[in-house]
Order: structure tokens, then C-alpha cells, then sequence
């Protein structure tokens, strides 16, 4: 009999999550870009922020970095962004403890375009309000369910990045 546990496969490592990966690394990318800024990573795929963007030295931002395949216009029809709570509380407290602002860009695949929000400033406090719920959702890019604290972000804070 073998001791060994087996962990859980993260959606990450799905061939789905493998796509949605790489939207992010193409997002990310493409951000550096528009904004003339260096990104780095977190050490691990259960990091709950995804990039650093840097610019002369300094880290500008923190941010989590989202791809949907949705367009503007559907968006639009929600009236908010849906995204866990939880990756917004850590989004705060990173910002807290590191004096760093935290952001959120999304890649709208279909429409070719990345959206933001700067959610807090360098001392974790909210920029603009927002309702959390807890409502069941989609799990993980490979589907199933879940209840959870979710945050329901307002389009008009919303910016498109200017590319």
C-alpha cells in the first residue's frame, strides 16, 4: 500500500485551463505594451493575484489578470462584473501590506480588447463601491458549480485599455 497522496489537478492544467493561460500571458503581455511597463509572475498556480507590472524599477501595480470569451456589449447587458470576493480581499490586503494599488484587467476575447478597474490604492481602500453576494456560479473554466462570495463590479468604473 502506498503513502502517497495524490493532489487535486488545478484547472490550470486542464487543456482548458492551458488556453486560458496563455489569454492571460497574452493579456498580460499586451498591457506591458500599453503601459511601457515590465510584468512578473507569482511563484505558483495557486497564486491568488497573477502578475507584478514594474516601470523603471518600481512595481506599479499588482494585478489579476481574467480572459472571457464575452464581448463588450454582452457585458454591458450584465451591468456589473462578476469576480469571487475572495480574490478582491486578497487584492486589499496585498495592497495594504505593500503599499502597492491593485488592479483587475479583463481580456474580452471575442471583441480583441482588455478592460480594468484600479479597485484599491496603495492603502487597500476601495476606489469605488461595490455589492458582494454570495450566489452560485460557474467553479472553474472547466465548469461546475459553486456557491461563494462573489463581487459584483460596477461598468462605470470600468476603463478600456488604450492599445
Amino acid at each position: 500500500m502506498s503513502n502517497s497522496i495524490k493532489s487535486p489537478t488545478l484547472a490550470v492544467h486542464s487543456e482548458e485551463g492551458k488556453k486560458y493561460k496563455r489569454n492571460e500571458d497574452d493579456t498580460s503581455n499586451r498591457i506591458c505594451a500599453a503601459l511601457k511597463c515590465d510584468a512578473g509572475q507569482f511563484g505558483l498556480d495557486t497564486a491568488h493575484s497573477d502578475r507584478i507590472f514594474f516601470r523603471d524599477g518600481a512595481c506599479k501595480c499588482i494585478a489579476e489578470i481574467k480572459s472571457r470569451n464575452m464581448t463588450k456589449d454582452k457585458l454591458k447587458g450584465f451591468g456589473t462584473y462578476l469576480i469571487s470576493n475572495s480574490k478582491l480581499r486578497y487584492g486589499e490586503e496585498l495592497s495594504r501590506m505593500t503599499g502597492i494599488p491593485f488592479y483587475l484587467f479583463v481580456n474580452l476575447i471575442p471583441d480583441n480588447l482588455i478592460v480594468y478597474w484600479s479597485i484599491f490604492d496603495a492603502h487597500g481602500i476601495k476606489r469605488f463601491p461595490y455589492k458582494t453576494e454570495v450566489t452560485t456560479t460557474q467553479a472553474t473554466c472547466e465548469g461546475g458549480k459553486a456557491e461563494r462570495e462573489n463581487a459584483f463590479l460596477p461598468l462605470g468604473s470600468m476603463f478600456q485599455l488604450k492599445e
